[in-house]
């Protein structure tokens, strides 16, 4: 069943089920394209373009239209998201009552967020500011422009997941990355391949990548939420986040994972063969793949350019574009210079935007996951409307005297109450979907530091009475070869990014939503708590080459992106398994104060084998 009609058909009334009146969505869209991007999509796609006006009208922006007309499930940036509600007729978008919007992600580009071969050990300096630029000038632009288009709706904003985790497969990961080096001619052609690659450390480093991402990603999300609704007009009905609740055993190639983990054609998912039917010359990619290979020989036996030249020929007239690879091949049947150079570049091009849209499914919802977000909806559409009901008891007549309502004391306690804004502009911290904590540590610190650093909730377990605790982790579970560390000196921590060192300011992310959700009344304290040793029967010569003692100067807590308290730590001191009350929303006692979260351990896998080696392509071996 199709995840809109999942919840239509929840959400109505039996006798008059919700319908579905409006869907552009398209897979791999952005919300704004850059630019080259428009051009590039009429040179790929000419066939969308019935003349020169429609033409024109696409490339300067005015709309989106023609790319509508290619299937859905083809990725591809258009129609962009905003181009979508730019389509939805005015007087149809005032007649919705729930928008479902998503967005953003693929304006990150999030394959090269998680890829362990660009920017290694350099990814938080290089996408952190990217990712809040494109969260606060598109994602928010997007929540606007549907609030405008649907000033009657309550918006559900779709939040992401982790595409792998600690817990996904290292055996499955090393077989993705031996697949893309010796199958996908777009990676030879990026030379992606280093002369030496140490797999396990690649994998983890692209585990660390996504778990980071999917915390950052959630972090200036909710912040997009938050901006929505202390507006009254941008509010409306209501801005509703709706997290993924996928916990990290539903990642990407986990046993029980919740996505499509396929990266080879066919796929297991549903549009497989509709969209391998629909894809744009997807019939002709074996005899690109070929042309590839006999352009490359040209040169180097008798023979094989003239027939490259022949096969040239049929394929040029077999494709209806991209414009650019006909250009070529016309260029190189004809025998101008370098013509073999470019149209090998405009092959590889081809053969990659084929295989990717074969294969689109990757790293999306499987029926699990669409199920489990899909349920989530339903729940918060629920919850949402119960709360807006006690706001409006709690607020009719706007309370001029007299103590606060229940939800106004609650948000109040927990510093999450804005004074002289309406009661509704926070009711969406009722529930934690992000915690964050912004660490200052004192430049006096020890060097290398070694333990792990993990979030507490004390919580009220209303189930069973009493108490509960749930813990997140922080900072990052690293790749540490032991023999290494033993023999040759390597570093004992292993740090992707310099967290909790001297003179640093960290933004420590974490995800709240991966199981059952976390209520704000629920919440009796919260607490930093630092791992054990990781190296306590180790020799000197091994322990003097990492940290046993934290000097904070300070930490902040923010709560859905919202700041709620601040601990000044100057002159504190903290080893390995120590805990720091943090006081929000009250100080608790020590008694309360649970073992920090479990460290994944990091497993190792055989290593790649040597490469398809080709005399004219990047063939390398990895270790």
């Amino acid at each position: 069943m199709r995840f809109t009609k999942m919840i239509g058909s929840t959400l109505g009334k039996p006798s008059l089920p919700g319908a579905l009146i409006f869907d552009a969505s398209r897979s791999g869209a952005k919300i704004r394209d850059l630019p080259g991007e428009r051009l590039e999509f009429a040179d790929t796609y000419p066939f969308l373009f019935p003349d020169a006006t429609v033409r024109r009208q696409f490339l300067n922006g005015v709309t989106d239209s023609p790319a509508r007309e290619l299937y859905g499930e083809i990725p591809a940036a258009f129609p962009t998201v905003l181009g979508q509600v730019k389509m939805l007729p005015v007087n149809i978008g005032k007649r919705i009552d729930i928008a479902l919007v998503t967005g953003g992600i693929n304006d990150i580009s999030p394959e090269n967020v998680i890829n362990p071969l660009l920017y290694t050990g350099r990814y938080i300096e290089r996408y952190d500011g990217e990712i809040r630029r494109v969260v606060e000038d598109n994602v928010t632009s997007l929540l606007q422009a549907v609030r405008t288009r649907c000033p009657n709706a309550v918006v559900f904003y779709f939040g992401f997941y982790s595409a792998a985790s600690y817990q996904s497969d290292p055996n499955k990961l090393r077989d993705l990355f031996k697949h893309e080096y010796n199958d996908d001619f777009k990676w030879w052609f990026n030379r992606y391949i280093y002369e030496m690659v140490n797999v396990n450390k690649m994998i983890n480093e692209a585990q660390t990548r996504s778990e980071w991402f999917h915390g950052r990603w959630q972090y200036w999300t909710r912040r997009a939420i938050n901006y929505m609704n202390a507006d009254d007009i941008r509010r409306g009905p209501g801005v509703i986040f709706v997290p993924s609740r996928f916990s990290s055993s539903q990642a990407g190639f986990t046993q029980s994972s919740n996505l499509w983990d396929d990266y080879d054609f066919p796929t297991k998912d549903p549009a497989a063969a509709k969209r391998a039917r629909l894809t744009p010359r997807s019939d002709e990619r074996r005899n690109m793949q070929e042309l590839i290979k006999l352009v490359i020989l040209g040169g180097i036996w008798d023979g094989a350019e003239a027939r490259a030249r022949k096969e040239a020929a049929k394929l040029n007239a077999a494709i209806n574009g991209p414009l650019t690879l006909k250009r070529n091949l016309t260029d190189f049947i004809n025998g101008q210079n370098d013509a073999g150079t470019l149209l090998l570049e405009s092959l590889s091009n081809e053969v990659h935007r084929i295989q990717h849209a074969l294969i689109a499914s990757m790293a999306h919802p499987n029926e699990r996951g669409t199920l489990r977000y899909a349920t989530e909806a339903v729940r918060k559409h629920f919850e949402h409307e119960a709360v807006r009901a006690k706001v409006a008891a709690e607020t009719r007549g706007h309370r001029p005297v007299g103590p606060p309502g229940p939800l106004d004391h609650l948000l109040t306690r927990c510093n999450l109450r804005t004074v002289g804004r309406a009661l509704a502009a926070d009711i969406t911290h009722l529930e934690i979907d992000a915690m964050t904590l912004i660490v200052k540590t004192a430049p006096n610190s020890a060097r290398n530091l070694g333990m792990s650093a993990s979030l507490g909730l004390v919580l009220a377990d209303r189930a069973g009475g009493g108490t509960m605790t749930r813990s997140f982790l922080l900072t990052f579970v690293n790749y540490v070869n032991a023999v290494d560390v033993a023999a040759y000196d390597a570093d004992p921590i292993g740090k992707p990014h310099p967290y909790l060192e001297p003179g640093t300011t960290n933004r420590l992310t974490t995800v709240t939503t991966s199981d059952k959700p976390i209520k704000l009344e629920d919440v009796i304290g919260a607490y930093l708590a630092l791992g054990p040793d990781p190296w306590p029967t180790a020799s000197a010569k091994i322990r003097r080459r990492y940290g046993r003692t934290w000097a904070p100067d300070s930490i902040t807590l923010e709560v859905n992106g919202v700041r709620v308290k601040t601990v000044e730590l100057f002159g504190s001191n903290f080893g390995p398994n120590s805990q720091i009350d943090l006081g929000w929303p009250e100080a608790v006692d020590r008694e309360f104060f649970k073992p920090v979260a479990r460290m994944h351990k990091v497993r190792r896998v055989r290593p790649l084998g040597k490469l398809q080696a080709n005399p004219r392509l990047p063939g390398r071996r990895a270790l």
